[in-house]
């Protein structure tokens, strides 16, 4: 006889795009049900997902003019993420050009499985090879058409990306450790230095990062050298370090064909904080999650709970 046993339950409020839920534990069923549609009578108002089925594959329930359908949705449902183990989705997916410009366009002919907010990682990138093995936040994706690297400026580079592949990391923090390191794409030449990230960062004021810069992207004057977190932009996906880069050399991605020849790349490294209050104190974020994609996240504000199920015979 096989029994099910509730092993966690919460709510959360839809963002309108991809999001994801931690599981503290292993679950067999996954059951999201959307408050907001329920009580409109239009719309998707539960999807389930049982461990096993193909990735982004849901079963959803929905509601209009008073009758319930069923559905399987193949595309942008669930994806079971254990980030202790696999990273990378597969197979690769491929590009056919990556763009000169101050946030590169990445083309291909299918985004499928893809969403805003994913963190991919580039592989053989020809005519582009400084960026091949490095990872990136994505937005601004055009259905089968592009998709955008909002925190890489390559329109100094020598020339565009003619072809490549690249995997979707399966879980945007990736690393193991909060906080985590992370891949430098800029650095200013400023009284107070602001670098930019190849991913969303999530660094806190008062957090102390130790730079590592090979001598293949320039300003090595900043190798070694430890900074404070002294403000942050989200939006440009910054941070501004109390170092004083201004009699640096410039920071720049190397040649392709340089990087062809192997090169290391810069990053920064969480090297303590300084504060009172120890918000960016060094842990362990690797768990089991459920990633919610756009074909049932519902739309912005929508109310939404949900249930992880375990099986016990």
């Amino acid at each position: 006889m096989s029994l099910q046993e509730i092993i966690y339950r919460g709510s959360l409020i839809s963002t309108g795009a991809a999001q994801v839920v931690s599981i503290p534990a292993g679950f067999d069923q996954f059951v999201l049900r959307n408050r907001t549609t329920l009580a409109a009578g239009a719309g998707i108002i539960e999807s389930k997902y049982w461990l096993g089925m193909a990735n982004a594959t849901a079963e959803t329930k929905t509601v209009a003019g008073g009758a319930i359908t069923d559905a399987i949705i193949v595309a942008n449902g669930f994806t079971y993420v254990d980030d202790s183990t696999n990273q990378l989705s597969a197979p690769n997916a491929t590009t056919t050009a990556i763009s000169q410009a101050a946030a590169a366009i990445v083309s291909l002919t299918s985004t499928a499985g893809l969403n805003a907010g994913d963190v991919i990682r580039f592989y053989s990138t020809t005519g582009m090879l400084q960026i091949a093995g490095m990872d990136f936040s994505i937005d601004t994706i055009v259905a089968n058409t592009s998709f955008r690297l909002p925190y890489l400026n390559s329109a100094g580079f020598g020339a565009a990306g003619t072809a490549g592949t690249f995997r979707r990391v399966a879980f945007a923090n990736n690393y193991k450790f909060y906080p985590s390191w992370r891949y430098i794409t800029g650095i200013t030449a400023a009284a107070q230095a602001v670098v930019t990230f190849s991913v969303t960062h999530q660094y806190v004021v008062g957090q102390k990062l130790s730079l590592r810069i090979p001598t293949a992207f320039g300003m090595t004057q900043m190798n070694g050298l430890t900074g404070t977190v002294v403000a942050i932009n989200t939006t440009t996906n910054t941070v501004t370090l109390d170092i004083d880069s201004s009699a640096f050399t410039a920071f720049a991605f190397p040649t392709s064909a340089t990087a062809a020849a192997g090169v290391s790349f810069p990053i920064a490294v969480p090297a303590g904080e300084s504060a009172t209050i120890l918000t960016g104190a060094e842990r362990d974020i690797a768990s089991r999650s459920i990633l919610i994609g756009s074909a049932i996240c519902g739309t912005l504000n929508d109310v939404m709970d949900y249930w992880a199920y375990r099986s016990e015979t």
